[in-house]
């Protein structure tokens, strides 16, 4: 997942992204929401102070997960950044303000995936001396409206850690249903703790809201968690990954996983025009062609050193045949968290290639690399993706509603994790 928990991400100049640019996105100075009495805004480079001053108080800086020593200039850099992160990383972050004066209260942030994914996830916090005033409630109602309205979304989110009260209050106040209890998701005062993913559909925001007028009703809870939230944890112990520069040959003598090669293509377009494979994953051109195999390629090839993906073939180790595709994604390296993916080619299933791929996967990601978490997303109508993460003893922690999905086949997304001291059976 992408989700900055409990509040946007740490405000920190972020690296350049790829330059795309999504049609009919409104540029990040035009996007001002609210009125008077409370207003979303572009950060202004005279905010840099306050935004220091908010990152360092301790609640802020706890559950947001500030850097240490959070100074003005680090401020003056991210605000500078943040029509660049919005234009090319999707990643949009507003000051809260109130009153005619234009007092900062506040920050809310919307992160979306893909540029053309229509879900995307939430983050927020209050200034110390304007809290327990509903203004992070009503300052991420602002950006629900206008995140529903403008950009095509059908699905948000909100992940909180579990101890954090006051933000799961917000999300369940603003309709939001908890979906899944993510294991040892987030680092939290030295240790790791477990977080609440919460979601909330375009369709249920606009009957909630009642045509306009008055708030949504509180979401209930989720019976189905309840269990799982009784016994949540913040005591993990902590992850500190270690990255070599480039991810190795890994293999158990049936398969080898490996970089791409110019050989592959002809294969990797037959694979990926596989009715099966265009419906499971859903970010495939339709047709495939050779040229979309190498631009993938191409990208895999430095996915590692500018995202944290580790993008492999799945290849016979006899025949050296491409069999398939399998990627430990690093999104969230930052937080010791990665997640498995895996495809397999039609001429290759049904003989455990997806399961001893991400069985290796997870085995470096979890020995090797000394990740706190890796996680598998199957959607919930794919019984042999499913049956990979349960073979290799993945825990089921809940479902991404809406998550998943081409247009007019859209499905929830399964989590599954599997933390450093879980049995293993294999």
């Amino acid at each position: 997942m992408t989700e900055s928990l409990d509040g946007p991400a740490p405000p920190v100049s972020r690296a350049t992204g790829d330059g795309t640019r999504q049609a009919g996105r409104p540029a990040y100075d035009h996007v001002v929401l609210g009125d008077d009495a409370l207003c979303l805004r572009p950060w202004r480079s005279g905010d840099a102070p306050v935004m220091a001053a908010a990152c360092a108080d301790p609640d802020i800086a706890r559950f947001c997960m500030m850097p240490a020593g959070y100074t003005t200039a680090m401020a003056r850099d991210f605000i500078a950044d943040a029509p660049r992160a919005w234009a090319d990383d999707g990643w949009l972050h507003l000051a809260l303000t109130g009153g005619a004066d234009d007092r900062l209260v506040g920050a809310v942030g919307l992160q979306t995936g893909r540029l053309d994914a229509p879900t995307a996830d939430l983050g927020y916090w209050v200034m110390p001396d304007r809290r327990r005033r509903g203004l992070a409630r009503a300052g991420v109602g602002l950006m629900i409206d206008w995140a529903f309205a403008n950009l095509g979304l059908r699905r948000l989110a909100i992940g909180t850690m579990v101890g954090n009260d006051v933000s799961r209050r917000v999300a369940g106040g603003l309709g939001f249903r908890a979906e899944a209890l993510l294991r040892s998701d987030r680092p939290l005062d030295g240790r790791r703790t477990d977080c609440v993913l919460y979601s909330l559909l375009d369709h249920e925001w606009r009957e909630r809201a009642g045509g306009g007028e008055g708030r949504p009703a509180a979401a209930p809870p989720d019976e189905t968690l309840l269990p799982a939230l009784a016994a949540a944890r913040a005591d993990y112990p902590a992850a500190t990954p270690a990255l070599p520069a480039m991810p190795p040959l890994l293999g158990d003598g049936a398969i080898v996983l490996r970089p791409y090669r110019d050989g592959d293509v002809p294969d990797m377009v037959r694979a990926c025009n596989d009715t099966e494979t265009q419906r499971w994953l859903d970010v495939l051109p339709t047709p495939y062609t050779d040229a979309d195999a190498r631009e993938f390629m191409a990208r895999a090839a430095t996915a590692w050193q500018t995202r944290g993906d580790a993008l492999l073939c799945i290849a016979d180790a006899a025949s050296d045949r491409l069999l398939g595709g399998v990627g430990l994604h690093g999104d969230e390296l930052w937080a010791g968290v990665a997640e498995i993916g895996y495809h397999v080619a039609p001429w290759a299933r049904r003989r455990g290639v997806a399961t001893a791929a991400a069985r290796l996967v997870a085995q470096w990601g979890l020995d090797v690399l000394g990740l706190g978490r890796v996680q598998i997303l199957a959607d919930t109508r794919n019984r042999a993706s499913r049956g990979v993460a349960e073979k290799l003893g993945f825990t089921f922690e809940g479902a991404r509603r809406s998550d998943h999905g081409r247009p007019g086949d859209l499905g929830n997304h399964a989590v599954y994790s599997l933390l450093p001291g879980d049995p293993r059976p294999w």
